[in-house]
C-alpha cells in the first residue's frame, strides 16, 4: 500500500469521506464525520463473536476441574487445552478481522464493542440469576457502583493533559523545537484519569464476592464445585464489560457533536423559522461564546448576510473576529468553550451534524491554511482525483497565474511543506472548487501577493454575481472597499453593523458607533465601550461622567421600549477638544416640551431630588438636543471634558 493510500484510509475517521466506491464525493457536496449504520451492525456482530469466544474459556474451566481434577481423567487435559486455545485464537482472529473490515472507524469500533460486550454481560448475569439469585448480586451491584462512580468522576471534569511538562520543555515546544510535545500539551484526556483503575478494582472485588458466594452455595449443595471458577471468571468479565460501557457512554462520542465545546442552540418557534426560510441567506442570532473560566469571548452577536452580499469584519486585535468565523460553522471544536445562539442558512440550522452527503452551505478558510500531509492534488480536490482535475486546475491557476505553478503545487508529495503563499492559494482554490453558498474567509491578505489579491477580488465579484455571499475578516483596504457592509467588533461585542460607505464616512469624521439591545442589561457593555475611548492616565473623571450620561440615555430610551427586548438602539460618540458629543438614536417619539420643562425644573432642584433620567442628563451635561433623522429620534448630549495632560486636577465637581 502506498503512503497516500494509507493516509486516505485513516482520513475516513476524520472529516473526509471514502475516496472510492459509492462513498465518493461529488462536486459541491460534503459530509460530517460519522459512522454508517452498516458499520455499526458489522462491528456489533464481530464484538459479540469475540466475547463469546473468550467466555468459552470460562466454560471450559468447569470441564477441566470436573473431568481432570475431580474424576482424574488426565487424558482430557490436552483436548480441553486445545479447545481453550482455539477459543482464544478465534477471538483474536475476529478482533483482527474486525479491525481490518472497519479500518478508519476506530472510535466506532471501541464504542460498539463496549455496547456488545455489555449486552453479553447482561445475558450472562441473567443466566447466573437463573442458577441462583445470589450469583447475580456481585455483577448487578458492581455494575451499579461502576455507573455511579464513573458518573461522579465525569462530573469532576478533565483533570490532566496528555503530558505534564516543565517550563523549560514548554519553552522548547513553543519555540518550534517539539511539535509532538506541542500537540500533547494542547490535547486533554477524554475521561477521568482514575476511570480505568476504578473499573479494575470493582471488577476484582466483584470476582472475589462471586467466588465467596459460589463457594458457599457449593457447600450448601446448590452448585457443584467445578462451577466456582466459572462463576468467578464470568462475574469478573461481566463487571469489566459493564464498566467499559459506562466509561465510553459518559464520554462524548467524537463522531457526533464535535470536540470539547458545549453547544446550545436557541430554539425558535415555527413562525420564526418559516420567516427565516423565506429570507434567503445567513442569519446569526445571539451568538455567544464563553470561556470555561466564564468571560464572554463573543456576546450576543446578531447579523444577516443576504445572497450575493459581502460583509467585512473589522476590529481590534482581540475583538473576536477569527473566533466569530470559527463559531459560525463549527462551534463544537472550540476547546473548553460554552457556545449558545442560532446560525441558519436559508432557514436550515448550520450546526446540525449529519454524515449524509449534502450541498455545501458554508466553507471556512482560516488565516493559517488547513493542509494534510499528502499530495497537493489530494488537498486541492479533497481526494476526488480525476473527477475534479480540470476545474481544480482553473481555480488554482486564477490565483497563481501559471500552469507551471499549478503543476508544481498539485504534484507536491506533501502539501504541508509548500510555501505559505502556495498553501494560501491552494486553500482558497479548494474553497471555490466546493461551490458553497457562503464563504467565511479569515485574513486572505496574509501570504498573498498584491497580484493574487487582485485576482481574488475579481473572483469574489464573480461569485457574488452567482448569488454567493462572503464574510471576510481583513485589514486590507481594497478588500474592505469591496464589502457591502462592515461588522465592527470590540471585545466580542458588535459595535456597529451598517453599509460600508456609512461606517467609513463615520470613522473618517471621528465618529464611532455602538449598537446594543434596548434593555437595561446592556448598561455594562455600553459603559465598557465608553471607557475604551478614555485610555490616558488621569482620564477617570471623563470616563465617569460620560459613562453616567450614557447610562441615563439608555434608561431614558428604555422607558419607551417594547417588552420583548428585540429593538436596538444606536450610540454615536465623538471627542472634541474640551467636550464630547454622545448621540442616542431610537424609535421613540420626540420628547414633549412639557416633559422637558419638568425635567429642567427637577434638574435645578425646584421639584425635589433629581430622579428621572432626563433630569440627570440635563444636570450632567452642557446641552441636550433632540431631532428626527429618517423618522427616528436622535438625542444629542454635549458633555464637558478635560485634557489630563493640561489639567492634572481633573474636572470640576459639577462634572
Amino acid at each position: 500500500m502506498k503512503p497516500d493510500d494509507d493516509l486516505k484510509t485513516h482520513i475516513r475517521d476524520g472529516s473526509a469521506t471514502p475516496v472510492s466506491g459509492s462513498g465518493q464525493m461529488t462536486a459541491g457536496q460534503i459530509a460530517d464525520r460519522g459512522t454508517p449504520n452498516w458499520a455499526r451492525y458489522v462491528s456489533f456482530l464481530f464484538s459479540i463473536g469475540t466475547a463469546l469466544c473468550l467466555l468459552a474459556v470460562a466454560v471450559l474451566t468447569i470441564f477441566m476441574q470436573s473431568l481432570v481434577a475431580l474424576e482424574g481423567e488426565v487424558f482430557a487435559t490436552p483436548m480441553l487445552l486445545a479447545l481453550a486455545l482455539v477459543a482464544v485464537l478465534g477471538g483474536f482472529i475476529l478482533d483482527y478481522a474486525h479491525a481490518r473490515a472497519l479500518a478508519g472507524y476506530r472510535q466506532a469500533r471501541m464504542r460498539t464493542e463496549a455496547l456488545a460486550q455489555a449486552g453479553v454481560a447482561v445475558l450472562l448475569t441473567i443466566a447466573l440469576a437463573v442458577l441462583h439469585p445470589l450469583l447475580a448480586v456481585p455483577s448487578v451491584s458492581g455494575a451499579i457502583f461502576l455507573w455511579v462512580t464513573h458518573y461522579a468522576l465525569s462530573g469532576w471534569g478533565q483533570i490532566e493533559r496528555l503530558w505534564d511538562f516543565r517550563s523549560a520543555e514548554a519553552a522548547a515546544f513553543l519555540t518550534g523545537r517539539d511539535e509532538v510535545g506541542y500537540d500533547l500539551a494542547r490535547r486533554s484526556v477524554t475521561d477521568h484519569a482514575l476511570a480505568p483503575q476504578v473499573t479494575r478494582v470493582i471488577a476484582w472485588m466483584a470476582m472475589a464476592i462471586a467466588f465467596g458466594l459460589a463457594s458457599w452455595l457449593t457447600a450448601e449443595g446448590v452448585l457443584s464445585m467445578p462451577a466456582i471458577a466459572a462463576v468467578g471468571l464470568i462475574t469478573f468479565w461481566a463487571v469489566g464489560a459493564m464498566g467499559q460501557f459506562a466509561q465510553v457512554r459518559l464520554v462524548p462520542d467524537p463522531n457526533h457533536g464535535g470536540g470539547t465545546a458545549r453547544v446550545e442552540t436557541f430554539g425558535a418557534d415555527a413562525e420564526e423559522l418559516q420567516d427565516a426560510a423565506k429570507v434567503a441567506g445567513l442569519h446569526v442570532r445571539q451568538l455567544t461564546v464563553e470561556d470555561a473560566a466564564g468571560p464572554a469571548l463573543l456576546q450576543d452577536v446578531s447579523f444577516d448576510v443576504a445572497p450575493g452580499e459581502v460583509i467585512g469584519v473589522i476590529g481590534d486585535a482581540a475583538a473576536g473576529k477569527s473566533l466569530l468565523l470559527r463559531s459560525l460553522l463549527n462551534p463544537f471544536d472550540l476547546e473548553d468553550a460554552y457556545v449558545r445562539g442560532r446560525v441558519t442558512y436559508n432557514g436550515v440550522d448550520v450546526w446540525t451534524r449529519s454524515n449524509e452527503q449534502r450541498g455545501v452551505a458554508m466553507v471556512h478558510v482560516p488565516s493559517q491554511p488547513r493542509m494534510l500531509p499528502t499530495t497537493g492534488d489530494d488537498n486541492l480536490t479533497c481526494f476526488r482525483g480525476e473527477d475534479a482535475t480540470d476545474r481544480a486546475g482553473r481555480c488554482l491557476e486564477s490565483l497563481v497565474f501559471s500552469s507551471d505553478a499549478v503543476d508544481r503545487i498539485r504534484s507536491a508529495p506533501n502539501a504541508t511543506l509548500l510555501s505559505a503563499s502556495d498553501q494560501k492559494a491552494l486553500s482558497l482554490a479548494r474553497a471555490f472548487l466546493m461551490n458553497p453558498a457562503c464563504y467565511l474567509i479569515d485574513r486572505p491578505e496574509d501570504a498573498l501577493s498584491e497580484k493574487s489579491l487582485a485576482s481574488l477580488l475579481d473572483r469574489i465579484q464573480m461569485e457574488r454575481r452567482a448569488g454567493r455571499s462572503f464574510v471576510i475578516v481583513s485589514e486590507h483596504r481594497a478588500l474592505l472597499e469591496a464589502c457591502d457592509k462592515l461588522l465592527m467588533l470590540q471585545d466580542g461585542r458588535v459595535l456597529d453593523f451598517a453599509p460600508a460607505t456609512e461606517i467609513r464616512r463615520r470613522l473618517s469624521s471621528g465618529w464611532v458607533r455602538f449598537v446594543t439591545p434596548r434593555h437595561l442589561e446592556s448598561e455594562d457593555t455600553l459603559t465598557a465601550w465608553i471607557r475604551s475611548h478614555f485610555k490616558r492616565n488621569g482620564d477617570e473623571g471623563n470616563r465617569r461622567s460620560l459613562c453616567t450620561v450614557a447610562a441615563e440615555l439608555l434608561a431614558l430610551s428604555c422607558q419607551d421600549a417594547t417588552t420583548d427586548g428585540s429593538e436596538r438602539v444606536y450610540f454615536d460618540f465623538k471627542h472634541f477638544e474640551g467636550h464630547a458629543l454622545l448621540k442616542l438614536t431610537d424609535n421613540s417619539p420626540l420628547l414633549t416640551s412639557g416633559r422637558i420643562e419638568l425635567a429642567e425644573r427637577e434638574a435645578v432642584g425646584e421639584t425635589g431630588p433629581k430622579k428621572s433620567p432626563l433630569a440627570k442628563l440635563i444636570h450632567l451635561s452642557e446641552a441636550v438636543e433632540q431631532s428626527l433623522n429618517d423618522g427616528r429620534r436622535v438625542l444629542t448630549v454635549r458633555v464637558a471634558t478635560y485634557d489630563p495632560r493640561k489639567n492634572q486636577a481633573g474636572p470640576s465637581s459639577s462634572a
